[in-house]
């Protein structure tokens, strides 16, 4: 087997060739987390954080099978040089794709500061089907062309929903994005938590969305009211069905707040950039930040945001996208941009890069 560093769909990667055990090795690697994909007679392995270290492992994967590994030509590199020319090459090859898509949401939310600074949590906000989601994920799907590892965390059921679904749509379009499903409270502390300790490396995740998370809080609570009632009446008792919306709203603004803090954390520690989908909701006596609408979400998870944006309808089919908080520059709160119809249309984009 030999192992060297190449260009694959414009990013680096491992490439494994001569292998006499293929099958046995792919099964191995993947037990073990390593992402790897069979190309013809060539095993694919897209490099992650730490070239040195993966090569390493697939090395001892190999011989651990009584593969014959002949050939390895990483080793000239320490890590730090390798890593450099990972980014490098990602960036460069990254950029040339940018500019040839001509129009790009990078260059167009660009003059509102949004997905500009490593680090941080932005929100987007807006009513249903305005937009949202598509716009976040042509967001990370520029981001990944320029390095970033796009991770989606879904509670969103409408993921799923129509033969052409946002699944299969960010599938075409990001092969190795992951998506972690966090449909239910137990989803969001077992696969959400879990993966965001597992591995620590330069992102663009999505969550998508605030308003399901609410949703998912709301429904556990009615469901164990509902087994509640079901126990009573097999005793013969007589009971009513009560929920009040100070018992989800006292469940779900902490979790929420949790999550943010979360995702800002994993943030700050990776240079990652988050962007978090929220409902649009009517203020009710008081404005926020002297607006009649506000995000779907407390101000306890504002305080880990650095900037809020507003989806909103414009003329012709196209969006309008305001910077509604922003934490460092205020100058910015009120300016819009247009983002088009083109932006949002990701399946033309899907088909450009077949």
């Amino acid at each position: 087997m030999k192992i060297r560093l190449v260009k694959h769909r414009g990013r680096d990667a491992l490439e494994l060739t001569e292998v006499e055990k293929a099958e046995e090795l792919i099964g191995k690697l993947r037990g073990e987390g390593i992402r790897i994909f069979k190309t013809g007679n060539r095993l694919i392995i897209p490099v992650d954080d730490n070239v040195v270290d993966q090569t390493r492992r697939i090395v001892d994967a190999a011989r651990s099978i009584g593969e014959n590994v002949e050939e390895i030509d990483v080793e000239g590199y320490d890590e730090k040089q390798i890593m450099d020319m990972i980014e490098t090459s990602i960036r460069e090859s990254g950029e040339e794709k940018l500019r040839a898509l001509g129009e790009t949401a990078l260059e167009t939310v660009r003059d509102i500061d949004l997905c500009a600074v490593p680090g941080v949590v932005y929100a987007i906000f807006g009513v249903a089907s305005i937009g949202k989601t598509r716009l976040s994920v042509r967001l990370a799907y520029e981001l990944s062309l320029l390095g970033y590892r796009p991770i989606f965390i879904v509670s969103e059921a409408n993921w799923g929903f129509g033969e052409k679904n946002m699944f299969k749509m960010v599938r075409e379009l990001m092969p190795d994005a992951e998506i972690v499903e966090a449909y239910t409270i137990k989803d969001i502390a077992t696969n959400m938590f879990k993966r965001l300790n597992s591995r620590l490396e330069k992102s663009i995740i999505v969550y998508d969305s605030f308003g399901a998370t609410a949703h998912a809080v709301g429904e556990s609570i009615l469901q164990r009211e509902v087994e509640k009632l079901m126990d009573l009446e097999r005793m013969g008792e007589e009971a009513e069905l009560r929920v009040e919306p100070a018992q989800i709203s006292a469940r779900v603004i902490p979790l929420l707040n949790i999550i943010t803090r979360a995702l800002a954390t994993y943030a700050a520690r990776t240079g990652s950039i988050v962007i978090c989908i929220a409902h649009e909701s009517q203020t009710v006596m008081r404005r926020w930040h002297g607006y009649t609408v506000k995000p779907s979400f407390g101000e306890r998870s504002l305080h880990y945001m650095y900037a809020i944006y507003r989806l909103s309808r414009h003329e012709r089919g196209d969006r309008r996208l305001t910077c509604m908080v922003h934490r460092e520059k205020p100058e910015l709160e009120g300016k819009s941009v247009t983002i088009s119809r083109t932006l949002l249309d990701l399946e033309t984009l899907i088909r450009k890069g077949k």
